[in-house]
């Protein structure tokens, strides 16, 4: 079983869609199925990008009925987590006809928030690309504990149990596709977020808050 990174659009505008229909979409410029080209140099020879050519064959190739697949979700800065469930099929009727190869998903959970994954899943959800495949270690266990933690099928402290949480002097780890793009303003969010949960838990989170809201000119109540 693989993971996979799917994107719902530059701004997230499919996403709903996605989510909504049980798919996961990819679109690319092509106006016909990927059935249609015998092989990848073929669909690379019609495509003017190879990059999107290479993306386009691992949809419809490589990713396989149960694998997981990860949205990371830019509308709501949640993640939603499914299965794949079906073949590959071209329809440009359920998404949209900028979005028409798709896959059927069964979609677990739709809203985790990103504070729940450790720093270096955070990182490899963060590629540009369409479709990558996150480099984090041990991801596919690691995601599918956070998950059950969070639809309560497991302890919430089993999500912690698949690996320690990276640290700020710890290297990113090595993207599992060779030309992938980090999202520089979200993987700052997301490092601050982290670095805030480790230094502020508890207590020290509420008067973290309640200095805040002192410097602002509120009254807190002590």
């Amino acid at each position: 079983m693989a993971v996979w990174v799917i994107k719902g659009g530059r701004a997230g505008e499919y996403e709903d869609a996605f989510l909504e229909k049980g798919v996961a979409a990819i679109g690319f410029g092509l106006r016909q199925s990927i059935a249609d080209f015998p092989d990848r140099d073929a669909l690379r020879d019609y495509v003017a990008s190879p990059g999107a050519a290479n993306q386009m064959w691992r949809f419809y190739q490589e990713v396989a009925a149960s694998d997981l697949v990860i949205l990371p979700r830019k509308r709501t800065s949640e993640v939603a987590v499914g299965q794949i469930a079906g073949p590959y099929a071209y329809q440009p009727e359920a998404v949209g006809q900028h979005m028409p190869h798709t896959r059927s998903v069964a979609w677990q959970a739709t809203d985790i928030p990103r504070s729940h994954f450790d720093r270096d899943l955070l990182n490899s959800f963060g590629s540009q690309l369409t479709l990558s495949q996150p480099g984090a270690p041990d991801s596919e266990a690691r995601i599918a504990r956070i998950t059950g933690a969070y639809l309560g099928d497991l302890p919430a402290a089993a999500a912690d149990i698949a690996a320690p949480t990276a640290t700020a002097g710890d290297s990113p780890p090595v993207a599992a596709d060779l030309d992938e793009e980090i999202d520089i303003d979200r993987e700052i969010r997301d490092r601050i977020i982290a670095r805030l949960r480790r230094q502020f838990a508890g207590a020290r989170l509420e008067h973290l808050v309640a200095s805040i809201l002192q410097t602002s000119g509120y009254v807190v109540a002590q």
